[in-house]
């Protein structure tokens, strides 16, 4: 069982550095019926795609949008998002274009991942959208300007504290209009890691994930 003398401090950095250096070559992610990524590309996309965003000039607490069904490239933009510091804001995929323009409004997004099936629905609001946005099946650049090339020093450099905030999670808005929740690396990270102690998982186990990752129960649980 992982615990806080494994991961040193309860940072998603820290999360992902300890599941790789114990399970490197092991399956991390992938779509049912598809070849699946291990711990350690997980690892090297996430790194890459943090170089992505920081070449925009983005920085720590600059905030980043996931619009997007399951996919592994979810995780690995999440992972790039947190690791450099930057504030995650997960969108749930049924979030009509709307609600969509509501919360990039309300939460003053800097940028965002969106899959290509998603962004066909932010037509109408495109110009509206921010000033950078990535498309997530490939990590391609539909909208943006790069300003400078980022370096493994560069990231390096960059430090990520437990009461750093890592995501703000928009509710479904059930009880009314959606509501942003900030959380910080401990609050997710400690969650995760308590889990365990329901429900006892090994190396060898398989999660299936229907909900979308958006929902912060998924993300915790099952992420």
């Amino acid at each position: 069982m992982e615990s806080l003398q494994d991961l040193g401090q309860y940072t998603f950095k820290a999360l992902l550095t300890n599941s790789v250096n114990k399970f490197a070559d092991r399956p991390a992610l992938a779509l049912v019926g598809k070849k699946e990524i291990t711990y350690k590309e997980l690892n090297d996309k996430s790194i890459e795609t943090s170089k992505l965003l920081l070449s925009f000039g983005l920085k720590a607490k600059s905030k980043v949008a996931i619009f997007a069904t399951g996919r592994p490239e979810w995780g690995i933009a999440y992972f790039a998002i947190v690791n450099s510091g930057m504030i995650a804001v997960p969108l749930l995929p049924d979030f009509s274009d709307s609600e969509v323009l509501a919360i990039i409004t309300h939460c003053e997004i800097d940028a965002i991942f969106v899959d290509s099936k998603l962004y066909e629905k932010l037509k109408k609001i495109e110009d509206k959208l921010p000033d950078i946005i990535i498309k997530l099946e490939d990590f391609s650049i539909i909208k943006g300007t790069k300003q400078k090339e980022i370096t493994e020093k560069d990231l390096a450099a960059i430090n990520v504290s437990e009461e750093d905030i890592a995501s703000i999670i928009y509710t479904s808005g059930t009880t009314g209009r959606s509501k942003g929740v900030v959380l910080t690396h401990k609050n997710l990270v400690w969650n995760a890691i308590g889990g365990q102690w329901f429900h006892r998982i090994n190396k060898m186990d398989r999660c299936l994930s229907f909900l979308p990752l958006s929902h912060v129960y998924e993300f915790t649980i099952g992420f």
